[in-house]
């Protein structure tokens, strides 16, 4: 059998009022270390994809790197907007 090597990927989005959805559970920041150590232990590959609303406060977004960050993330992506203005 053909092993499927495509990654795991998880959407974490900052939402306009600050909020944090992993995939599209909503997480509450203080804990998403833990999940997503919880995650890794699952898949060490696992890419995460990291998305912020135009209007969030910049600081949310920082957090959420700080926690891949301390959670030992090896695969961290940036999701940016395109098209309209």
């Amino acid at each position: 059998a053909q092993q499927d090597t495509r990654p795991h990927i998880v959407s974490i989005t900052v939402t306009e009022d600050g909020k944090v959805l992993f995939d599209r559970d909503e997480e509450p920041t203080r804990e998403l270390t833990a999940r997503v150590k919880t995650q890794l232990e699952d898949d060490p590959d696992t890419v995460f994809v990291v998305r912020g609303d135009r209007k969030a406060d910049y600081q949310f977004v920082v957090t959420v790197f700080d926690a891949l960050k301390e959670a030992g993330t090896r695969h961290v992506s940036i999701a940016t907007e395109t098209g309209g203005v």
